[in-house]
């Protein structure tokens, strides 16, 4: 049986920051009782909480996301993989996005000359899920979607934006398509959006 505590943490999987408020419309679930269990939730350590607005009048509202340690991240191995990289060839920008992402498409179980494309979305996404990415697809007209409702190195993304890039190239080798990235998530607003990337005809 599916508590409300877990509709609770399915959401935020899903939603990296979002509201009492917000929690309350989605869940159709009253103020009252998602207050009551995200006090519980966050004394377990299972999620986090920050204040919002603090500047204007009256009591701050507060944004909930998922606990550190429930998401995972990856960055001692990322920044490791660009710190070798970038001592070892000297690549900055475009150039670096490209071996990382090169790196990371051979440790893939994708072959784009062996597979349908159906089947080898369904293998990326179970990879990148490992990573901690929270990805999904769906079917667009000009091709398919990919969204990553979890960034597991955004905290760095200030110092070394290539990384965005290293996905969309990262998705063009596996796919053997274009891939343009659509959306980023704006990560520290209380509503945050999700990373799209484009998969071109």
């Amino acid at each position: 049986m599916t508590t409300r505590r877990d509709r609770i943490l399915d959401y935020l999987r899903t939603h990296a920051s979002v509201t009492l408020e917000e929690l309350a419309q989605a869940l159709k679930i009253e103020a009252a009782a998602v207050r009551y269990h995200l006090r519980r939730l966050e004394e377990a350590g299972l999620i986090e909480s920050r204040p919002w607005m603090e500047g204007k009048r009256g009591r701050p509202r507060r944004c909930y996301s998922l606990s550190r340690r429930l998401h995972g991240d990856n960055l001692p191995m990322l920044v490791t993989v660009l710190l070798t990289r970038m001592r070892e060839q000297g690549l900055e920008g475009e150039r670096l996005a490209a071996s990382l992402a090169e790196g990371l498409r051979r440790a893939l179980p994708v072959d784009r000359g062996q597979a349908p494309e159906r089947v080898r979305l369904r293998l990326l996404l179970d990879w990148l899920e490992r990573w901690h990415y929270a990805p999904r697809w769906e079917a667009a007209a000009h091709g398919p979607r990919l969204f990553f409702h979890h960034c597991p190195y955004y905290e760095v993304l200030e110092e070394h934006p290539e990384l965005c890039q290293m996905d969309a190239l990262l998705l063009e080798g596996c796919l053997g398509r274009r891939v343009v990235m659509i959306a980023r998530g704006e990560w520290e607003t209380p509503s945050a959006g999700v990373c799209i990337f484009q998969v071109q005809g």
